[in-house]
């Protein structure tokens, strides 16, 4: 009986395009056979693709965290940030101030630029 039922999922699977693979899933692939090499030895475009970037060339300037800390340093990626539409920052939050406040504060700069909009025109 367990080999008629497996006879018939094999023929199911083949009707629908399906081989039994001969052992190569368990070979290892390489997506970009052509690339080698370490982390190290990468690099980075500029945003506009422009000018390509060494990881070298910045390795061991920069670190991720220092001391002082200071009031204006972003203290955790949670930060929310209101930027305007000329690119500039207009409002900051903590990163445990509750988004129901985010949004009112939101909500208001919105009517306010609204109110300054109709009293430009």
């Amino acid at each position: 009986m367990a080999r008629l039922l497996r006879a018939s999922c094999l023929f199911s699977l083949l009707l629908a395009g399906l081989v039994p693979s001969l052992g190569q899933e368990k070979s290892k692939t390489d997506c970009h056979a052509g690339v080698s090499g370490t982390i190290y030895e990468y690099g980075a475009l500029t945003l506009n693709g422009e000018e390509y970037i060494p990881f070298k060339q910045y390795a061991g300037k920069y670190v991720l965290f220092w001391e002082p800390m200071k009031i204006h340093d972003i203290r955790w990626n949670f930060e929310k940030f209101l930027v305007g539409p000329d690119g500039k920052p207009i409002m900051r939050w903590y990163h445990r101030t509750p988004v129901s406040n985010v949004k009112m504060d939101i909500l208001a700069y919105m009517r306010e630029q609204a109110a300054l909009g109709v009293r430009g025109k």
